[in-house]
């Protein structure tokens, strides 16, 4: 707040005044402004909901509970884990790494178990030689699910992650039971629409 106020000030401050009248109220204009944020932030500390709110309530909730590598037979998964509660995993798309989440681990570890991971490949995971990393992805993150013994998982898939996601529970019955809900983000992961069949094609065709 006292950045985005001090921001505007600086960029009123010229213009206040235009041949030497008060032609913009920008004083009035600043003053809202600084009244809009304050509000907003005891509004988010009330609601215990945004960053601010979770800083405020939770003093080092944003603090990171811990990190560190899962060891895999050919590689190393770096992982993060903020937060109390309901686990949610969140998995990255191309070009990113477990610092794509850095906002949403911000806002729902003050509510979540949050769990951010670094795919095969894309530092600090491990690189690995060959094209054939993306086959085992589904596998590295039940071997997550399994080292931190996460039951009744979120999944937050994003692109990319989405494949991981889909093949996670598409591998084993059994993940499909430990999962609460799946979030895919611009992606639909491994399923080709092209091959459905049934009345699912013309919704999915519609849709």
């Amino acid at each position: 707040g006292k950045i985005f106020t001090e921001i505007v000030h600086r960029f009123a401050a010229p213009f206040s005044r235009i041949d030497g009248s008060d032609r913009w109220p920008f004083a009035k204009i600043r003053s809202e402004i600084r009244t809009g944020l304050r509000l907003a932030g005891e509004r988010a500390r009330a609601e215990g909901r945004g960053q601010r709110g979770t800083l405020d309530q939770k003093g080092l909730a944003q603090t990171m509970n811990r990190s560190g590598y899962l060891e895999r037979p050919d590689c190393r998964i770096y992982y993060e884990v903020m937060g109390e509660g309901p686990p949610v995993v969140f998995a990255h798309g191309l070009g990113g790494n477990q610092l794509s989440w850095w906002r949403q681990l911000a806002h729902f570890s003050a509510r979540h178990t949050c769990v951010a991971f670094a795919h095969r490949g894309f530092a600090p995971s491990s690189a690995v030689p060959g094209a054939t990393a993306p086959d085992a992805y589904a596998d590295d993150l039940a071997a997550l699910i399994d080292e931190l013994k996460l039951r009744d998982v979120r999944l937050v898939a994003q692109s990319m992650g989405g494949w991981t996601c889909i093949e996670y529970l598409l591998r084993d019955p059994g993940n499909v039971k430990n999962v609460r809900s799946l979030v895919m983000a611009a992606t639909s992961g491994t399923l080709d629409f092209r091959q459905l069949q049934g009345p699912a094609k013309a919704e999915i065709a519609k849709w």
